[in-house]
């Protein structure tokens, strides 16, 4: 105990010596100038194709190139590009999303959404109510942008606000969001609109310092949202306790973010109209974390599932957990491993967790929801990482080909799920066989599970199978952060057309080609 408590105490010593100068240098950018350069097809006053530069002093600012554009997209004369044209990410797919970014008690913070376009280009427009932001982004077919907002857009606990940034496109794309401080981080995937919906129950991990959970309306107008409180919950100075119901209204655009300091896994929340909700923890400690951001927006109970094959992801001295919660009267849930077999009778709200050891399938009467929770642990790197929260998708895998993304600033893995009729050199990953990746496998009761290290390679990736459908796990960790999320959640897209597509690229890529990382591909747009 002698040698947590000094390991502890060392931790914490070096995270406020780090977050110190980290506070010196952002204060040091958010007061520099942005230039912003443009190319003018034909200004008055200019000489066309010559650039001319313009510089603000805003501290909210915007960065961006624009080019003379051959094929034009509106009326402006301009293509805006603030990404590669060969770049290649996707998560899941639609043309509107309503996304916040919840309390991360490590600041500042970059909060930055990942937009991707498929086989067309495409218009995209970036809004936030307040603090006021408009910003349209074109993008060329399977390229991608990262926007990148100031810590100010974050909402804090309490904080009831019109900080719902919608995303909105004529084609479809995907958004993944990150929310990544110097040693707190994590990442979702956002869900399109169509797949919002109107019942939702939080789940999240708890430690001394709370959880959290977000509820927005991305509609045109209000909405009302009633809450099952599980646990005890402080809303608008009052404190409602376990069972009990609290109505709040949401203009349209507004968001709130309710927190306490205790669990609040279970809380029901049900809207008269589909609103977008988002759940973890501003600072969940754990053996190997003192302080970590946990974010995930939630499925509605909609889109859950009945089976679900779970393993653990790494291998490390430190057992993650899965968090099952249900959301129907009697639901018997059925947990196996190789050597054990559990059941567990569930009520509406009511939830069971436990360490994942080995594979585990689970199996439930009624639908049932599956969380994950990546503990973090001592790397002999070495370092030490930290907690991720990730939503398990359910084993009836919709799709045979993904898009994902990763970061260059951590060491990144993608763990799949599938069927045990498949070989790892079945799937091709960045046009290779998975087999070339050289992935460690696990296997239980006809699923198997493999896992590839992909290093410090961010940018995108796609990874399909030519007939079997899959999930999969991408995430990252580094020196105190970490970020994670899932992929494979039965939704209202089909991905055939762009496997195809996938398919039709492969064919043309010279053969023996090395892996298509677009490591640094990126490019900015700053708020």
């Amino acid at each position: 105990m002698a040698m947590i408590f000094l390991l502890l105490c060392s931790l914490l010593f070096w995270r406020g010596i780090r977050q110190a100068l980290l506070h010196s240098s952002y204060e040091e950018q958010e007061s520099s100038s942005t230039t912003l350069t443009y190319q003018p097809s034909d200004t008055p006053g200019t000489t066309p194709g010559r650039s001319t530069t313009a510089t603000t002093t805003s501290s909210a600012a915007t960065t961006a190139e624009i080019i003379p554009s051959s094929t034009q997209l509106g009326t402006t004369g301009y293509r805006i590009t603030t990404g590669t044209e060969n770049s290649r990410t996707a998560t899941s797919k639609g043309r509107r999303f309503i996304v916040a970014f919840t309390q991360n008690d490590e600041t500042p913070a970059t909060l930055a959404l990942e937009l991707s376009s498929y086989d067309e280009p495409c218009m995209v427009q970036v809004t936030v109510p307040s603090p006021p932001y408009n910003q349209t982004v074109l993008l060329a077919k399977n390229s991608t942008t990262e926007v990148v907002f100031p810590t100010n857009y974050m909402l804090t606990a309490g904080e009831r606000s019109r900080k719902l940034v919608t995303v909105s496109s004529d084609a479809d794309i995907s958004v993944i969001a990150f929310n990544i401080a110097d040693l707190s981080a994590d990442a979702f995937t956002c869900l399109s609109k169509q797949d919002l919906g109107t019942e939702y129950f939080v789940f999240t991990a708890v430690s001394w310092y709370g959880s959290h959970f977000a509820v927005g309306n991305g509609e045109d107008v209000e909405t009302q949202v009633n809450i099952t409180v599980s646990g005890s919950l402080l809303v608008d100075g009052t404190r409602y306790q376990d069972k009990e119901m609290v109505t709040i209204t949401l203009a349209p655009q507004e968001v709130i973010l309710l927190s306490d300091t205790n669990d609040l896994t279970g809380t029901r929340v049900v809207s008269s109209t589909p609103v977008a909700v988002f759940s973890g923890s501003a600072c969940y400690s754990s053996l190997y974390s003192l302080c970590d951001t946990l974010i995930e927006q939630l499925y509605p109970v909609q889109s859950w599932g009945q089976q679900f094959v779970v393993f653990p992801l790494m291998t490390k001295d430190v057992r993650d957990r899965i968090i099952i919660i249900a959301a129907r009267p009697n639901t018997t849930i059925t947990l196996r491993t190789e050597s054990t077999t559990l059941q567990h009778s569930l009520q509406p709200g009511s939830h069971v967790s436990m360490d994942l050891q080995t594979g585990m399938l689970v199996d439930a009467t009624e639908p049932i929801m599956v969380g994950y929770l990546f503990q973090g642990c001592y790397s002999p790197l070495p370092f030490i990482f930290d907690p991720f929260l990730a939503t398990v998708p359910p084993s009836n895998f919709p799709w045979r080909y993904y898009k994902f993304v990763t970061k260059d600033i951590f060491y990144n893995y993608l763990f799949i799920v599938s069927r045990s009729s498949s070989s790892s050199s079945d799937f091709l990953l960045d046009y290779r066989p998975l087999s070339d990746y050289a992935p460690t496998e696990q296997d239980l009761e006809g699923f198997t599970g493999w896992e590839v290290n992909l290093g410090k390679n961010g940018g995108q990736h796609e990874i399909s199978h030519q007939s079997e459908t899959f999930g999969i796990y991408v995430y990252g960790v580094e020196n105190d952060i970490s970020y994670g999320y899932s992929l494979g959640q039965a939704q209202s897209f089909s991905a055939q057309h762009y496997l195809e597509s996938f398919l039709e690229r492969k064919r043309v890529q010279t053969v023996g080609q090395s892996p298509q990382y677009d490591s640094g591909s990126f490019t900015r747009s700053r708020v």
